[in-house]
């Protein structure tokens, strides 16, 4: 009975080896054509948002943005040419969330005034392009005034306290400041000019949003 196991056993070596050939040429296959030295170009698409950052303005944001992801074709590349004045910190974060793990490239564009929140919306993107004659601002979290009492006074306080430490997170992955400089940055705002901003990493380049003649351009706040 041992001499006929170990016959079977030896029978079924032959099979067994040679489905894991197979298997390991599919894989092999399979690993040639994800690594295509030649991919398909990317699909360019080019959009607008401007205007304060909110509630409202990231609902039609994310709706358009959705709209970008559905189109036919592969390798899609977004080219977002922002302007704003800011807006609301948390609505900011949401857009530099949404455009930071996009499921296509993102490059954003400064043709003139990049401010406050809109500045997190603007870092989400790998290519950072600003015009010769752009501006950036930054400034600490604030709040408008209103009557209120003290324990709803110490909850906006601990709310702007959170905001300060969820922006803080964003800029300091990005930008390079001195040590003296990030203080600074607790009293003042922060105004660059487009050679500023490249200086301290809030853009890769200078340059300008000019989608080729006869592309449609797609806005983000319809």
């Amino acid at each position: 009975m041992t001499a006929l196991l170990h016959g079977a056993a030896r029978v079924l070596e032959g099979p067994t080896e040679i489905h894991r050939s197979a298997a390991v040429r599919n894989f092999q296959q399979r690993a040639e054509v994800i690594s295509d030295p030649n991919p398909p170009p990317s699909q360019d698409f080019f959009a607008l948002f401007s205007g304060v950052i909110d509630q409202n303005s990231a609902q039609k944001f994310f709706k358009n943005f959705a709209l970008i992801t559905q189109q036919k074709g592969q390798n899609k590349h977004l080219h977002l040419l922002i302007q704003s004045n800011g807006g609301t910190i948390s609505d900011g974060i949401g857009l530099f969330n949404l455009l930071r793990f996009a499921p296509l490239d993102v490059s954003v564009y400064n043709s003139g005034s990049v401010q406050s929140a809109a500045v997190i919306c603007f870092l989400a993107g790998k290519r950072r392009v600003a015009s010769r004659h752009a501006m950036f601002m930054l400034h600490r979290p604030t709040c408008v005034p209103q009557l209120m009492t003290t324990d709803e006074l110490e909850s906006v306080l601990n709310s702007l306290k959170i905001d300060e430490q969820r922006l803080d997170n964003i800029l300091r992955s990005h930008l390079d400041f001195s040590e003296a400089q990030w203080s600074d940055f607790r009293n003042k705002e922060f105004w660059f000019t487009a050679d500023d901003a490249l200086k301290h990493g809030l853009v890769t380049e200078i340059g300008d949003f000019s989608p080729p003649k006869g592309t449609q351009v797609f806005s983000f706040n319809l």
